[in-house]
């Protein structure tokens, strides 16, 4: 591709599914249920064919399961409907609007689901930060209480000297005999 997205990537083409599955493929089935009963109602009310002989189950069943299935040629190919000239377009444009809304679902999902890594993230990058903090803290805390610890025996350590200085000094010294 081609386009530059926000992150300055180059995202892939969103590659299709040849097969819808699960909730998706149940999604396609209604639509083209519904979408098959209000054909028949609209369009053929007064006709000679209900609509499983409009939209038979086994071609309704292959298009609700086929996403690969793209153009009106590929439809007549793959599938042996009566309608697929004058419907196939329109019938498509359901499927393929159903496709890029499931696509989009879960496209959401997949940012949602980011989104909540990228906080779980964060917050553990904080919480590293804060336990980094509290130990430079402690250490911090620990050096500045020896140093303290080292400057009150430096100062034990000049009191003993000027106590001893003072002892000396006050201590008279004998005379010194006559000779």
């Amino acid at each position: 591709m081609k386009h530059v997205n926000a992150n300055g990537k180059r995202v892939l083409v969103r590659p299709r599914r040849t097969h819808r599955q699960k909730t998706h493929l149940e999604e396609a089935r209604a639509c083209l249920e519904t979408w098959r009963f209000k054909t028949v109602s609209d369009r053929y009310t007064p006709g000679p064919f209900t609509a499983c002989s409009f939209l038979p189950d086994s071609v309704l069943k292959t298009l609700a399961s086929a996403s690969h299935i793209q153009t009106v040629e590929q439809l007549k190919s793959e599938v042996n409907w009566l309608f697929a000239d004058r419907h196939g377009e329109e019938l498509l444009a359901i499927l393929c609007e159903l496709d890029d809304w499931e696509y989009q679902q879960r496209q959401r999902v997949k940012e949602v689901n980011a989104e909540k890594r990228r906080a779980a993230t964060a917050a553990r990058r904080e919480e590293r930060r804060l336990q980094i903090e509290r130990e430079r803290l402690q250490k911090r805390t620990e050096a500045d209480r020896l140093h303290a610890k080292k400057c009150m025996a430096a100062e034990q350590v000049k009191r003993d000297r000027e106590a001893r200085k003072q002892a000396k000094e006050n201590i008279k010294p004998l005379p010194k005999r006559p000779r």
